[in-house]
Parts: C-alpha cells; structure tokens; sequence
C-alpha cells in the first residue's frame, strides 16, 4: 500500500512538471512557427456563401474569386508573427484548396467578414488574436470602438461580449465571444457577427457572420483542429529533468520516512 502511495506521487509530479512553464503576451506560443515547421489551423465550413466571393487586396481591388460548400475546410498555415505580436500572416486555403492565398490575419478578417469593417476605427479580430488578460480587455475595447455610434460610422450598432465554453473538434474550450448587430442602415441588410476565441491559443472557435449589400453573405465555422509542428525542445527536456530530479529527492525522503516508521 505504501510502495502505491508512493508510486501515485512520482506519477503525479511528473505530470505536472510541463505545465510549470507560461507563454508569452502577444500571440499564444501555440500556433507561432517554428524551425521544425508551421502551425496548421483548420475549420469546418457549416455553412457557406451560395455565389463566388471576390477577394480583395489592401487597395481593394479584386485578386480573384473564391467559394466554398458546407463541408469542405478552411486551413490557415502561420508563416510570420511580428516581433511586436502585432502582426499574423500566413497562407489560407478555402474549399479545399480550390483557393490558396498568403495574406495577413486583418486582410483575412475584412474578406470573410470576421470583422467590423468601418473606416473609422476597424475591429479585425479574423482567425486568431493575441492572448493574455490586456490583450482581450484591449480586443473587447476595439470591438465596441468600432460599433459606436459616432459621425461616420456607417457600421455602428451594439456588441455584446461575454466569457462561455464551447465544444468543438471534440475539445471543450474557455472562450471570449463577441456578438455584433448593425443598425440598420437602410440599404440591405445590417451585418450580424458572432465571434467566439480560445483563450488559452486565441483561436477562433465558432463564428457565424452575414451581411446583404445586394448580394447575401453568410459563413459558419467552427474549429476543426489546431496542428503544431512536432518540436523537439532542449528546453523543455530541460524543464522534465530538473521536474524529474526534484521528484527524485521527493521520493528519497517519503522513502526514508516510511521505514523508520
């Protein structure tokens, strides 16, 4: 019974050794590449566009077209962080590789509607945001910049944000969700956006976004799978060695104990 007792602490210890570490501000160190290779985020398509997109570039001209079933996935590789976790950029593939672009996180947030698009103040959360407590609480201020109701904003409306947990991929998720309803506008119909992010990676998770400016516009996604490259960190085999040395003397002295008793 002891020798159990005794076996179940190793075992714990050891457990818990690489959880001891943190990850830095900015982008989560989950999906940033690295030598061995880069971060591949999926998600399934739940619901689609029923035309053909454009996409546009910075200066708002038309590279091509894009579409999608429900379904099919969306991949978004990670190529480059910005040394200030200000900046994304990777390559994105829609239907299933039918369309493949390299863009930025905000340009891919502006063409799939992840986003409050104003010219004013601009909220582009897009697939991923940067994690961490000022990170969020700065996410959630611009989302409700962008939906104020000031003179020239023609995207004004109301945000409600929230902390819920969600399930998807088969993994529950503590998640902050923004939920963005235009004012209507008179021509077409107002955007509706709801976005959930993971906390932990700062991965979107759920969104649900439409919009009718003569054409109607409507995506669900949610997240398949998150797929880092297989690291070998000398780092943290660093981490399990100093862990394991601590629990050895752990469990020289529980030993010595136990026999004097």
């Amino acid at each position: 019974m002891k020798k159990n007792v005794i076996l179940s602490l190793i075992l714990a210890a050891i457990l818990l050794v690489p959880f001891l570490s943190t990850t830095a501000s900015g982008y989560s160190d989950i999906i940033g590449p690295k030598e061995e290779g880069k971060t591949v985020i999926r998600w399934n398509v739940v619901e689609a566009p029923e035309t053909p997109v454009a996409w546009l570039n910075q200066s708002y001209a038309v590279l091509g077209n894009w579409s999608v079933e429900i379904g099919n996935e969306i991949a978004f590789e990670v190529m480059e962080v910005g040394a200030s976790n200000s900046y994304l950029e990777g390559i994105i593939s829609i239907g299933n590789f039918d369309f493949v672009m390299t863009a930025n996180n905000s340009l891919i947030a502006y063409n799939l509607v992840l986003a409050i698009s104003n010219f004013v103040s601009p909220w582009k959360p897009g697939l991923v945001i940067p994690t961490g407590t000022a990170n969020i609480e700065a996410e959630n201020a611009s989302a409700y910049t962008a939906a104020a109701r000031v003179l020239g904003n023609y995207l004004n409306g109301t945000v409600e944000s929230k902390y819920e947990r969600l399930t998807a991929g088969g993994v529950a998720r503590d998640c902050i969700s923004w939920d963005y309803v235009q004012d209507p506008s008179g021509f077409g119909e107002p955007q509706r956006t709801y976005l959930a992010y993971d906390l932990v990676s700062g991965v979107l998770v759920r969104a649900n976004t439409s919009v009718n400016f003569g054409t109607p516009y409507n995506l669900v996604l949610e997240l398949k799978s998150i797929e880092p490259p297989l690291v070998f960190d000398l780092s943290v085999l660093g981490l399990y060695v100093g862990g394991l040395g601590v629990v050895a003397i752990a469990a020289i002295v529980i030993i010595f104990f136990l026999r004097r008793k």
